[in-house]
């Protein structure tokens, strides 16, 4: 049984703990915001947020490798439904590029020149195929590649406060919507659900809007558990301390007679 002024020291070290826990808990989850680009208020437009900048920069990065695969696969194929599929999209996609850059433009966002490693990794992978496996992989890929931005476009639509965004989004979910269905009507799409598996034969991975680190949670939960058995640790230790229960306190009755039998052996 633990004295009291052990009982104070255990409880001051659960909560100094549990505090500490806390405290890198909330800092990892707080980090990403804090490195967050801030808002951009100048605008007479309206607020540019990072989700503004990432829609333009991801329907810029689609534009880059979708356009000039589209037009190469038109030359490429001999399926007149992917060839007519294929063209209009590579004409689509450059006129949404200018709408991307017209739209960049009046709101100083930077945007890239080429596509991503991973997008031209695609573009190798399609050309690199006889022309029949090619089709697929073109139609698959990129309806894939569609279905994820499309996510994006939507998500930024119906939260941004920003009047050129918007006009932006909406431009682009027509785009992104009319495309799907034009690649769905080749008949070639592995699946007729809009999510594409994207670790399928004749598919792969499409662009992905930043998600939260589960590293960081972990860790977290690392330190969380750490904090508990270093709590355990000194309830352990301070028992050791006083490994002995205090004798019990006796009644002020008893107590009163054997101060008055002490008293009368003294005198």
């Amino acid at each position: 049984m633990c004295s009291p002024r052990q009982v104070r020291l255990l409880s001051c070290a659960m909560r100094s703990f549990s505090l500490v826990a806390l405290s890198v808990v909330f800092g990892i989850m707080l980090a990403p915001l804090a490195q967050a680009s801030p808002v951009d208020t100048s605008q007479p437009s309206g607020p540019v947020t990072d989700a503004d900048r990432d829609l333009l920069t991801k329907v810029r990065q689609a534009g880059l490798w979708e356009g000039p695969i589209s037009a190469q696969i038109a030359m490429k194929t001999q399926n007149p439904k992917v060839r007519a599929v294929a063209s209009q999209l590579a004409v689509e996609h450059h006129k949404l590029d200018d709408a991307t850059l017209a739209a960049a433009a009046k709101l100083s966002v930077g945007l890239p020149d080429a596509p991503t490693p991973q997008q031209q990794g695609w573009m190798s992978q399609i050309l690199a195929m006889p022309p029949e496996q090619a089709d697929k992989l073109y139609v698959n890929i990129t309806r894939a590649a569609h279905g994820t931005v499309f996510t994006i476009v939507a998500a930024d639509r119906a939260a941004t406060q920003n009047d050129v965004i918007r006009a932006f989004a909406q431009t682009g979910i027509d785009y992104v919507m009319r495309h799907m269905g034009l690649l769905e009507s080749t008949g070639l799409c592995d699946s007729t659900s809009l999510v594409v598996p994207a670790n399928g034969p004749t598919s792969a991975t499409a662009i992905a809007p930043s998600t939260p680190n589960t590293g960081s949670v972990l860790t977290g939960i690392a330190m969380a558990g750490l904090a508990a058995l270093v709590t355990v640790y000194l309830v352990k230790l301070l028992g050791r301390g006083n490994p002995r229960s205090e004798e019990p306190s006796s009644p002020p009755a008893i107590q009163a007679r054997a101060s008055l039998a002490r008293h009368q052996e003294l005198t």
